[in-house]
Order: C-alpha cells, then sequence, then structure tokens
C-alpha cells in the first residue's frame, strides 16, 4: 500500500529533528519538513505543500492513530468522492492527573457509521483529513486561527470545514477512524482558559454578539453554582467546576473576543 508519513517540525526546542532523521533510517514511508514560520496552521499548509499523495490526514504531535488507521481511510475514501472527514479522539491519559474526565478531551461521537456529519457537527481537529485539491481552491489553512507555539489557538480546522461547506461539498465523518490523543490542559484553570480562548476563536471566525454573550455567560456562571453542588459529590471538586463552569467561560471568550 503507498503512503508516507510527513513529520512537520515546527518551533521545535527539543531533540525532535534527531529522533525523526533516525527513524527515517529504518521507514522509508517516513519524512520530514521543517517550517520554520511558527503556528499549526502554517504547519498543516507545509504538510501539504510537501505531500505527494493527492488526500492528506492530520494528527496532533501529542497523539498516536489506530494501528488500521491506513486502511480504514483507504476504505473510507473508496466509498464516496471524500474532500474532508473527520475521525473520533479517544483520551491517551499518559502525562496526566487521574482526575482528568475523558469526556473533557474525547470530541463528541456524531454517527455510528460512515457517512455525512450531520448539521451543526465539527471535525475532529486530530483527526480531520482533506483532499489536496480542496485545500488548494479554500487557500489552505488560515493562519489567524490555531496554536501558536505555546498560544492557544483553535478553529483552523472548522474555518477549513466551513470554507468547505460554503462551496456546496459534503463533509463525511467516520467513528471507525480513531486517533489517540493526550489532554493539553493539566489543571482546572488551564481547562477554563481553554474554554475561554474557544469563545475568543469562536467569535473571530463566526458573527457573535458580545452583548447577548456576555448576558448568557452570566446566566450560565449563575446556574453553573447548582451545577457544582450537584456535581461536586459524584465527580469530584475538579470535574465538577469544569462541568459546571465550561459554558460559562466559553460565552464570556465570546463576549471579550479580541
Amino acid at each position: 500500500m503507498q503512503y508516507e508519513i510527513i513529520v512537520v517540525l515546527n518551533a521545535c526546542t527539543d531533540n525532535t529533528l534527531q529522533v525523526v532523521q533516525e527513524a527515517c533510517k529504518n521507514n522509508p514511508h517516513l519524512r520530514y519538513v521543517i517550517e520554520k514560520k511558527t503556528g499549526l496552521s502554517h504547519a498543516r499548509n507545509a504538510g501539504w505543500q510537501n505531500a505527494r499523495a493527492p488526500f492528506v490526514f492530520y494528527i496532533d504531535d501529542d497523539a498516536y492513530p489506530q494501528k488500521d488507521i491506513i486502511t480504514v481511510l483507504r476504505n473510507c475514501l473508496n466509498k464516496n468522492e471524500v474532500l474532508c472527514i473527520s475521525g473520533v479522539t479517544k483520551y491517551w491519559s499518559i502525562n496526566s492527573p487521574a482526575w482528568i474526565n475523558p469526556e473533557f478531551v474525547e470530541a463528541p461521537i456524531f454517527r455510528q457509521s460512515f457517512g455525512p456529519i450531520p448539521s451543526g457537527g465539527f471535525i475532529n481537529g486530530c483527526a480531520c483529513g482533506f483532499s489536496k485539491h480542496i485545500l488548494v481552491q479554500i487557500g489552505g489553512f488560515d493562519s489567524r486561527y490555531g496554536m501558536k507555539a505555546k498560544r492557544i489557538g483553535y478553529y483552523d480546522e472548522v474555518a477549513a470545514q466551513k470554507a468547505i461547506e460554503q462551496r456546496g461539498h459534503i463533509i463525511y465523518y467516520s467513528p471507525d477512524i480513531v486517533v489517540f490523543h493526550q489532554s493539553h490542559c493539566k489543571s482546572v484553570g488551564q481547562f477554563l482558559h481553554s474554554f475561554f480562548k474557544k469563545g475568543q476563536f469562536r467569535k473571530r471566525a463566526e458573527k457573535v454578539n458580545s452583548l447577548k454573550s456576555f448576558l448568557w455567560g452570566c446566566i450560565y456562571s449563575m446556574m453553573g453554582l447548582f451545577l457544582l453542588l450537584k456535581y461536586w459529590p459524584a465527580y469530584g471538586l475538579n470535574q465538577a467546576i469544569i462541568k459546571s463552569f465550561s459554558l460559562p467561560c466559553i460565552f464570556f471568550g465570546q463576549a471579550f473576543g479580541e
């Protein structure tokens, strides 16, 4: 089966280059590119622009795919003309506190078999694939979105999804495509900050009313106090805080968007 694995080195400060160079000696499918512009969107663009194959699939640098992901992907691509497809993530608990709930990391399951993603569904940034043809059409990934080194960012893949949908194309989804992903967040404060940033980047990507978002943030904050008392005995304080106040943080992020 023909495939290649491309590692994009972007703002690396450790020995990743040496590790990849050594691995390339024993794996003819593996190669790497160096992208000097810092940011996830730049790294994604470097990946597809250097790919030899007509279709590219992305995972994060703190994740690993299921063993048969190439076969599963190939089966999905043979069923329809797939321009964009999303899989699912399962929580990989390595290097994370024991109290973290997998639901804080795993994206929702949108359907139980291969097919179009439901209305309102969004692709999973840690498990998503694109035809190079459609990436050329939309101009690749927008550098206004996504992570930039240690600076939190979101919505680069969702912005690409929306651009594809606006051209009348179907976004596909398969729960059989699985990637195991670590949690970026290791503390309650980091989780709540990430939800706040998701709100900020959503406002950047969509038309959001700041005043309404602020009011909803206040309402859900008051509701969160009651939810905290409900969740605390069952889930412990850390999980209870996140479950109770993640939604207000998103709305406040939208209200005070950059």
